[in-house]
């Protein structure tokens, strides 16, 4: 969940991107990315993202060990208006 709520400080994008034209992490070409997650991991995370779900993002919470070379699936209900596209 950290990583993906995680993302690159604008300095070091700049400092890395061979296109020097993005701030947007999508626009990064994958040799790009792959140095940036070599160098700085996944980068800064999102606070306000962990423990709150945001607008096109829900956090699910929990307390469970996954083993090395396992899943664990979770079945979550979702409200008929969900599958509506609406919110």
């Amino acid at each position: 969940m950290i990583g993906a709520h995680a993302r690159w400080p604008k300095a070091c994008t700049a400092l890395l991107d061979s296109d020097k034209n993005s701030d947007d992490h999508d626009k990064l070409n994958s040799d790009d990315r792959d140095k940036l997650l070599r160098l700085i991991g996944y980068g800064r995370v999102d606070d306000a993202a962990l423990f709150h779900s945001l607008d096109h993002t829900v956090t699910l919470l929990a307390e469970e060990w996954i083993g090395k070379d396992q899943h664990h699936f979770f079945e979550l209900p979702l409200p008929d208006i969900f599958w509506a596209g609406r919110r």
